[in-house]
């Protein structure tokens, strides 16, 4: 069992659990903060980050988010963009308009050729009520077992 030193902390000590309880709430804090942060645009969706494995000399990978509108009113999104041209994002209608406590889906896909190793990449939605961030995951082909 390692010893502590003076210029460390143990992790059974009091100053050790303390900063330990103290990471702890600071991550949760950070991880609230971080959803509540994901939906200014007024509208719900299903997920803010979406993952997939990629299969070997798979070309693309393909998302489907489902955006709710929780309001009495309804929200219009004016535009998408997103973070480098491999990827691309579509909606139903331009201007998509979701109507009160109604669901839409937004579809996005990111070519995948020329990609090595995770592949990360966001969708930025504006609407007349704020915007949005969302992210796209591509983990690589597992390894093939020996």
């Amino acid at each position: 069992m390692p010893r502590c030193s003076s210029s460390t902390t143990c992790p059974g000590s009091t100053a050790g659990r303390a900063i330990k309880a103290a990471a702890a709430l600071l991550g949760g804090a950070l991880a609230a903060a971080s959803l509540a942060a994901a939906a200014p645009s007024g509208l719900a969706w299903d997920r803010v980050e979406a993952v997939t494995q990629a299969a070997p000399g798979q070309e693309t990978a393909d998302f489907v988010f489902l955006a709710r509108n929780p309001t009495a009113r309804p929200i219009t999104v004016e535009g998408i963009s997103t973070s480098c041209r491999c990827t691309t994002a579509w909606f139903p209608a331009s201007p998509w308009t979701i109507a009160p406590h109604a669901s839409s889906s937004l579809h996005a896909e990111i070519r995948l050729t020329g990609e090595r190793g995770e592949v990360l990449k966001q969708v930025y939605i504006d609407t007349d009520t704020g915007s949005s961030t969302l992210t796209l995951k591509v983990d690589p082909p597992a390894k093939a077992a020996r």
